[in-house]
């Protein structure tokens, strides 16, 4: 990896995080079940919550959410939402969850979304929160380190082309 200096220069740990590409995240630890959802509420997953990053306007963000959970009915939707607020709060990105097409089977999905931040915000807060959007069952969200969010900060990359 090239780094943006060279011998003599003061590194700020602002330039250091950037070309390192600064990664906080949140683990469910706890065994079992952490949460399971009620029908098409909208539903905060308190614990994945991550506060106090600090974000650049202009620059770019990888939301990674993993979810290990358990379906009570086959073929179900749901979509996790990481919003600026507990529910309510501005949605920044959705990301889809299709459960697999076995009924109460373990699933796993790791599932990844980009998303350029507009402002600058030496403390800003992240929520994840959960609803149905397909079928009539119930995703009971599994603990034991399997489940997780985390953001990446992945920079000015020039790579990421804005198509309308």
């Amino acid at each position: 990896m090239a780094l943006p200096w060279r011998a003599g220069h003061i590194i700020t740990a602002r330039r250091l995080n950037a070309a390192l590409g600064v990664v906080v995240a949140r683990t469910l630890t706890q065994a079992g079940t952490y949460f399971t959802t009620s029908g098409t509420t909208l539903a905060d997953l308190p614990k994945l919550a991550i506060n106090d990053f600090a974000i650049t306007a202009g620059r770019w963000y990888e939301f990674t959410a993993r979810v290990q959970a358990n379906a009570s009915t086959a073929n179900d939707q749901f979509i996790f939402k990481v919003r600026t607020a507990p529910a309510g709060g501005t949605v920044l990105a959705e990301l889809r969850y299709q459960v697999a097409n076995i009924t109460g089977a373990t699933d796993q999905k790791a599932m990844k979304r980009l998303w350029k931040a507009t402002t600058t915000d030496p403390a800003a807060d992240f929520y994840v929160s959960v609803e149905r959007t397909a079928g009539s069952g119930t995703l009971a969200i599994q603990g034991a380190g399997e489940t997780y969010f985390s953001i990446t900060d992945i920079g000015d990359i020039a790579s990421v082309v804005e198509v309308p």
